[in-house]
């Protein structure tokens, strides 16, 4: 069993080479769709984990740049309350920015920016409407790259924001998100594309 196992490991680790030594990983457009929890650090809303049905897409300008963009649509929270507590009830957030990466066989570790757009409701039972809010955030994105088609996954985001209505409430919160993500090669580079 344990020789079974060495096999595939390193079958992995030449596939992994491949993909650097053949530059498979640039010009790939890459698309994901988790779900993330959110961990707020403002202290009027400490204890409140909101969740979020988190998709991106991501492109590969070149091996070590990409550019991409992500959305969260917010699903439910969880958390203790006391009954004056105010907080977003529901939101909506859209980035896009850049990653500078570095990677080594199946390893590829990024580092990004990406300003985006808020919008979100509070809690407040007098408040109907959503209001817009400008946001920025900078991501840290481990992939462990299994073929050119599919790579797993975490990532970890910083988003900073202020909701702005009758109430001022910080949007200020750490993401995390793990999963599986697929991977489109273009092959433009070789003109096959």
């Amino acid at each position: 069993m344990r020789k079974y196992l060495l096999w595939i490991v390193l079958g992995f680790c030449f596939h992994a080479n491949a993909l650097d030594s053949l530059g498979l990983r640039e010009h790939s457009l890459t698309a994901q769709l988790t779900l993330s929890e959110g961990f707020s650090m403002a202290k009027s809303n400490a204890g409140f984990h909101p969740y979020y049905l988190h998709g991106s897409a991501d492109f590969y300008l070149k091996s070590r740049f990409s550019v991409g963009g992500d959305l969260y649509a917010q699903v439910g929270h969880r958390g203790v309350y006391a009954s004056t507590s105010i907080f977003v009830a529901q939101q909506y957030n859209l980035f896009f920015g850049g990653a500078y990466h570095w990677h080594r066989g199946m390893n590829d570790l990024s580092l990004g920016i990406q300003p985006g757009l808020g919008l979100s409701k509070s809690s407040l039972p007098s408040e109907k409407d959503y209001v817009f809010s400008p946001l920025f955030s900078t991501v840290l994105n481990y992939n462990l790259w299994m073929s050119p088609y599919f790579r797993l996954f975490m990532q970890g985001r910083l988003v900073t924001g202020t909701h702005m209505s009758s109430k001022v409430i910080s949007l200020t919160e750490t993401r995390v998100s793990a999963g599986l993500a697929f991977a489109l090669p273009t092959f433009r580079k070789r003109g096959l594309y």
